[in-house]
């Protein structure tokens, strides 16, 4: 079922990547180039899935899924994190904090389609 797919990335090249398997797989996909665009984005309810870096410029990706969590949008929001942070922690930290799913960079499409299912966007 096609997903409405909101892509938090600073990153152009990383963006296109992933907005061209969307594409091919049906899914609607919209770009938010920081945290503060991610956050007002998600908060409109237009999204199912936010896939979220977490190294932006003007909100950290941790920040905007704490805000999100503290205050939902209209319509639920499954949301994946996106990193290349390997820090010890970090993951568990996402998940304490919100997130529904964690993907490491560089991103392996493969792994976000199954990522995707396990969360129940795909």
């Amino acid at each position: 079922m096609p997903t409405s797919v909101l892509v938090a990335e600073d990153n152009p090249l990383n963006f296109e990547l992933v907005r061209d398997l969307l594409d091919a797989r049906g899914h609607s996909v919209e770009w938010a180039r920081d945290g503060e665009e991610a956050l007002a984005l998600a908060r409109t309810g237009r999204f199912e899935l936010l896939l979220l870096d977490l190294h932006m410029p003007r909100l950290d990706g941790l920040e905007v899924i704490r805000a999100i969590r503290a205050n939902p949008p209209p319509k639920q929001l499954k949301v994946i994190a996106l990193t290349a942070d390997a820090m010890l922690g970090v993951r568990e930290e996402l998940f304490a904090a919100g997130v529904d799913g964690y993907l490491s960079k560089p991103l392996d499409l493969t792994a976000l389609v199954s990522e995707m299912e396990a969360v129940g966007a795909e």
